[in-house]
């Protein structure tokens, strides 16, 4: 039977030792849409106030270790809080993007982390005007950003410029983007101008992504992925 515990009030060292608690993960929605004042939390001690805040940093850190937890937490929340979700560009309304695509690139899982992206590019009004390359480039790279991911764009090397640079402890992706053309001319040019010579020092490794954009439903349609 596991421990239950009265002296631990932080996230991390809840889960980590196994203690029985009272999930309320699916209730924090309310408390972390955008705000219209300050919440003031006034319960008496020994009511669950630290482990709350504890519980709230780490689902907007991610804590490296917890993603999957929170990844579950997102499973639950109800419908329509999942749409406002995905349609508020913020770092808060973020959360379900956030734990996803951090634990997919985390664990060197490209296709769940484009995947999912597909799921706010695909929320992007059609009437909005996406004519040129560099506007995908800039979307992928504000999201990121606010997923609080160590990426970069226009990278410069010796050959060129690489479109996208995203960084974990454990890797680095070598995005490379095509709205008039493949995911294989992608990977072909990333290979051509040796955009992965960049990084032969680091001990990381290095994954190349060739990435292609449809004009038509203004959305990532195919990616190629090569490990190296």
């Amino acid at each position: 039977m596991k421990p239950i515990t009265t002296s631990i009030f932080t996230f991390e060292k809840l889960v980590e030792g196994g203690y029985v608690y009272v999930d309320k993960t699916g209730k924090l929605y309310d408390l972390i849409r955008p705000p219209f004042g300050v919440y003031f939390l006034s319960r008496p001690r020994r009511f669950g106030k630290s482990l709350t805040i504890s519980t709230l940093e780490a689902i907007l850190l991610v804590r490296d270790g917890y993603a999957q937890l929170l990844d579950q937490a997102a499973e639950i929340w109800p419908a329509d809080h999942s749409r406002n979700l995905a349609r508020t560009a913020g770092r808060i309304g973020l959360f379900g993007l956030r734990s996803r695509v951090v634990l997919a690139l985390e664990s060197g899982d490209v296709d769940r982390a484009m995947q999912t992206l597909r799921i706010f590019f695909a929320d992007i009004p059609y009437d909005i005007p996406l004519s040129h390359e560099k506007y995908y480039q800039t979307i992928f790279f504000v999201l990121l950003r606010l997923l609080a991911l160590d990426v970069d764009c226009e990278v410069r090397t010796e050959a060129g410029r690489i479109d996208a640079v995203v960084k974990t402890a454990a890797r680095i992706f070598v995005f490379e983007f095509k709205l008039q053309g493949t995911a294989e001319d992608a990977l072909q040019q990333s290979h051509q101008r040796c955009y992965h010579e960049k990084y032969a020092a680091d001990d990381r490794e290095v994954l190349l992504v060739g990435a292609a954009f449809d004009p038509e439903t203004r959305n990532l349609d195919r990616w190629l992925v090569e490990r190296l």
